[in-house]
């Protein structure tokens, strides 16, 4: 894997943060505040923790929409909700926008740490830094404010503890914690034991102390079991990783391709990794391949976990790389560093106007609007698009058809929607046996059925512009 110390400086402390690490950081944050955030995966997860905080429970039903409400939910990620439901209270959504940007610039930071921490000059570390966040950034949805970015900022603080596992083996005690969070906020938290199980791997290979690493790795991966759901949470990673509708229907669950930015980016990034170990200064081990290998599998079975793939790679070349005989800091001109910090804090959403929707995408303004103006409570709502979790965050008491956890949903439900969206056949049965008021149509999704409801008898026009229609029941 790598080094843990600065080959031919032995206990020689992480060194200090300097002008290229602010580049580095600075940068992808600035960029980030430029951007919207989603709603698809943000809003309702707001909502799920705000209904927590209100009632001091933890939700295990689904209380969103009328396909499956009330039956059993394994909410695996309430943690992350009552983190980012309690953000929202604090800041609304410009404060959700610059948290988004802090997660991103902390993560970059553990990373750059430890990046030097394994044997990296400043400059290489700050170019593996930035390299992980366009790498990640190429792929939608990897860097989105959703749960999976708090798991990212668990593993940067992991990398960072395995970075120092062997000069400060008592830095390992934290792993486990670590583990612990991430079992809580994210499905993603078997990569805690996997990552922390292949570093004690690689230092039995390379002849290093590795037992108290081994331990870790178990001790976290029994604690991934200390959540409200027990085993259960192994059963939601398990539904959502298999689910069909997820792996065919789903963009960020496809394998990574060439066809796609995203895939394009992780396939330069895995031939830049190449190149750059060919520079290695000694065999490498077959467990630095392993290690590589086994986070590349990941992103070729769903590009989403990209980010996984970003962040790990470039701790494992910071280990590989030659170092100079007498390395020197080699500042950036201070007035770049300037001029990134104030074009990062003239980016701050409160110094320009904006409604919630001018920082969201997938919160249709005029959609938003009318159904302000029709909508009765209890009004069920057959939803087109990713605007599921939206109208769940904006319109709390008119439940939807269907929302962002496509794993929580039976096939019979995605047959109906899909027969709806597309205008089969029976159409109208469907929206009758739901008893549903609304159907809010993107044009895009359900191209079949809008120009039939739009003739039918039993629906009349309320709303329409380029995002999508209303259609009440008449």
């Amino acid at each position: 894997m790598n080094e843990s110390l600065p080959r031919g400086e032995p206990g020689r402390a992480t060194p200090p943060i300097g002008a290229w690490a602010l580049i580095a950081i600075v940068v992808p944050a600035a960029g980030v505040l430029a951007t919207q955030m989603s709603a698809v995966d943000l809003a309702y997860q707001i909502r799920a923790g705000e209904m927590m905080l209100d009632a001091h429970q933890i939700l295990r039903t689904d209380p969103f929409t009328f396909t499956t409400g009330g039956h059993s939910w394994v909410d695996q990620q309430w943690g992350a909700q009552l983190a980012l439901a309690g953000a929202f209270r604090l800041g609304g959504w410009p404060g959700l926008l610059v948290l988004r940007a802090g997660l991103i610039a902390m993560t970059l930071l553990l990373l750059y740490l430890s990046t030097r921490r394994a044997g990296a000059d400043p400059k290489p570390a700050a170019w593996l830094t930035l390299g992980a966040f366009l790498t990640a950034a190429f792929t939608p949805g990897s860097l989105s404010l959703r749960p999976q970015l708090l798991a990212t900022l668990f593993f940067g603080a992991l990398i960072l503890v395995l970075a120092n596992r062997q000069d400060r083996p008592r830095v390992l005690a934290s792993l486990p914690f670590i583990t612990l969070l991430w079992a809580n906020v994210h499905g993603s938290f078997m990569i805690a034991p996997l990552a922390t199980g292949l570093a004690a791997l690689d230092d039995r290979v390379r002849g290093r102390p590795w037992r108290n690493t081994a331990v870790v790795a178990v001790v976290a991966l029994a604690l991934t079991l200390a959540n409200p759901f027990g085993l259960d949470a192994y059963g939601y990673a398990i539904r959502v990783a298999s689910n069909a509708q997820i792996s065919l229907g789903i963009d960020e669950w496809l394998p990574a391709t060439i066809h796609t930015p995203g895939g394009i980016a992780f396939f330069c990034s895995i031939v830049v990794v190449g190149l750059l170990l060919r520079r290695a200064e000694r065999r490498l081990p077959w467990t630095t391949l392993l290690t590589l290998g086994a986070f590349a599998a990941i992103v070729l079975w769903s590009r989403r976990n990209v980010v996984w793939w970003a962040l790990f790679a470039p701790f494992v070349l910071a280990g590989e790389l030659p170092r100079r005989r007498s390395p020197t800091e080699e500042p950036a001109p201070a007035a770049i560093v300037f001029l990134i910090g104030a074009v990062a804090v003239a980016l701050l959403p409160w110094w320009r106007p904006h409604s919630p929707t001018d920082l969201l995408a997938e919160a249709p303004t005029g959609i938003t609007r009318a159904l302000e103006g029709v909508l009765e409570p209890g009004d069920r709502i057959f939803n087109g698009g990713p605007w599921g979790s939206w109208f769940e965050f904006r319109f709390p008491d008119n439940p939807v058809f269907v929302d962002a956890r496509v794993e929580l949903f039976p096939e019979s439900v995605w047959d109906d929607f899909f027969d709806v969206s597309a205008g089969r056949e029976g159409w109208q049965q469907i929206l009758d046996r739901w008893k549903i008021e609304f159907v809010v149509a993107d044009p895009n999704r359900q191209a079949g059925l809008i120009p039939l409801i739009a003739r039918d008898s039993g629906w009349r026009m309320v709303y329409r512009d380029a995002d999508g229609w209303i259609l009440a029941r008449t």
